[in-house]
Parts: C-alpha cells; structure tokens; sequence
C-alpha cells in the first residue's frame, strides 16, 4: 500500500491479507485528498482518492487554537 496525501508520497506498507487500519497519516492543510495506491501478489494495482476535512473539533485534548482580527470597515 502507498499513501498520497495531496499529492506527496507519505507511507508504504506491507499489508497481510485482510482488514487493516491506517492512523496518524500527515494532513499538511485542513482539507485535500488523500491517495492510496494498493498493489496485489499477482501486480494488479487499484488506486482510491478520498477528500478529507479536518475540522476545529479535531485537535488534540489540551491543544487550543485562537484567533483574532481587527480592521475597519
């Protein structure tokens, strides 16, 4: 399995047959695609895009992100 996120190559794993479970993939943006490119025993390759969204409610316990803008209309 290769892993793509926005186009960068970021991970590639040996799978064993089955399920699996992918975890802590880089998200350089809040939102984008992530690509993975799976590659069988007998070299068939199937690709998959997936859009995600990283929303506020996301960060870690105990992180907290602020912001602030002044200006005059």
């Amino acid at each position: 399995l290769e892993v793509w996120v926005d186009g960068t190559f970021v991970r590639k794993v040996e799978l064993a047959p089955g399920a699996f479970r992918l975890s802590d993939l880089p998200a350089p943006t809040l939102a984008g695609d992530a690509t993975f490119r799976i590659r069988d025993a007998l070299g068939f390759t199937q690709t998959f895009t997936q859009p995600y969204f990283i929303g506020a409610g996301t960060l870690a316990a105990g992180v907290h992100d602020y912001a602030a803008s002044i200006g005059f209309a």
